[in-house]
C-alpha cells in the first residue's frame, strides 16, 4: 500500500514515475515523503523482515540485512548524488529537512513550498 501511495505522489505532485525512463520533474516532498526520502525502499525492507519474523528466517533476516546493505549504498553512492544534480537547491533543503532512513515528523507544512521544474513542492 505504501508503494502506491508513492507512486501516486510521484504522478501527481512530481509529474512522472518512480521509474527512472518517466522520473518525476519536481521533488517529491509530500505525503511520506514528508516522513522520510526513501520510503519505497522502506517499505520493501518492512516487508522482508515482516516475513523473516512471521516465518522465523534466519536467511530472510540475512536477505533483508543484504537489501538494507545494497539499498544504502545505492542511494548514497549514486541517486541523492543525481538529484542534487537535476534539482539543484530544491533538492538540497529537502534533503536537509527530511532524514533518509528514519521517520520523523515533517518539518515544514504539507502545503508550502514552491512548484515547477527544478524546484520542490514542499
Amino acid at each position: 500500500m505504501l508503494y502506491f501511495w508513492c507512486a501516486w505522489n510521484f504522478a501527481t505532485v512530481g509529474g512522472g514515475t518512480p521509474g527512472p525512463w518517466d522520473a518525476p520533474r519536481r521533488v517529491v516532498a509530500h505525503g511520506p515523503y514528508r516522513w522520510v526520502r526513501n520510503p519505497i525502499y522502506l517499505a520493501a525492507l518492512l516487508v522482508v523482515l515482516g516475513e523473516a519474523w512471521l516465518f522465523t528466517s534466519p536467511r530472510l533476516l540475512g536477505y533483508a540485512a543484504a537489501m538494507a546493505a545494497c539499498f544504502h549504498l545505492f542511494v548514497t553512492g549514486y541517486e541523492e548524488r543525481t538529484l542534487a544534480r537535476r534539482f539543484g537547491p530544491a533538492y538540497l533543503e529537502y534533503r536537509r529537512a527530511v532524514p533518509r532512513w528514519l521517520p520523523r515528523k515533517p518539518a515544514y507544512p504539507a502545503g508550502g513550498g514552491t512548484t515547477g521544474a527544478g524546484k520542490s513542492r514542499l
